[in-house]
């Protein structure tokens, strides 16, 4: 038992009133209403309708595409907003079709070097089908239970990240030498955030489930 007024006591006691809370909440998937109001809810927090009025034509690009055995690994790049283009690894179960679609998710990485290092990729792109981060190539547990899995290689990370950095690499293992502190003071002086500016697009694609088409 942690003692009483430390940090340790607070995360338990917040975790269990948390827990609490959620036993007494109505289960949406045994109901149709509260899912909806549920989505809406979630849509207008993400500010949903306002990311579809300002939506941009995905101008999708196919860069490459590999049979991994039971899922394909597409490398896929599309524009945002304000010019920006964002690639992105698209995994597809072959259990898929035209006729049983998979359910989508998104993928995200954290500080690393980006969104190879959720697909079983290294650094410089080489095969790692066991991954010794943190993120432990988690895209590729997904895809292998038949989920379509859309990894999008973050503003600030990877190849998405400032020259200025990228001209520092010396090897592959400095690409986890991330853009995203720079970004992030610059786009705060200017009323913005990294997050705002790298998720304005998949508000949108994310809501529609789909993936864009190429």
């Amino acid at each position: 038992m942690a003692a009483h007024g430390t940090a340790n006591e607070f995360i338990a006691r917040l975790y269990e009133a948390k827990l609490a809370r959620a036993a007494k909440l109505p289960d949406p998937a045994a109901d149709g209403e509260e899912l909806l109001r549920r989505r809406e809810r979630l849509a207008s927090l993400l500010r949903i309708p306002l990311a579809q009025e300002n939506a941009v034509p995905p101008d999708a690009e196919l860069l490459e595409r590999t049979d991994q055995g039971a899922y394909i690994r597409e490398r896929v790049e599309i524009g945002t907003r304000d010019g920006l283009r964002m690639p992105m690894y698209v995994l597809l179960p072959k259990t898929a079709s035209a006729s049983s679609p998979a359910p989508a998710v998104l993928a995200l990485h954290g500080h690393g070097y980006g969104s190879r290092e959720l697909v079983g990729l290294t650094p410089d792109g080489r095969d790692e089908p066991e991954g010794t981060g943190i993120h432990k190539h988690f895209a590729l547990s997904l895809v292998k239970r038949g989920l379509a899995v859309i990894v999008p290689e973050l503003l600030g990370f990877g190849e998405r990240r400032l020259e200025e950095d990228s001209r520092l690499d010396e090897n592959p293992a400095d690409m986890r030498n991330s853009s995203c502190y720079k970004l992030s003071s610059f786009l705060t002086h200017l009323g913005e955030t990294l997050a705002e500016r790298s998720s304005r697009i998949w508000r949108q694609r994310w809501m529609n489930a789909s993936v864009p088409s190429y």
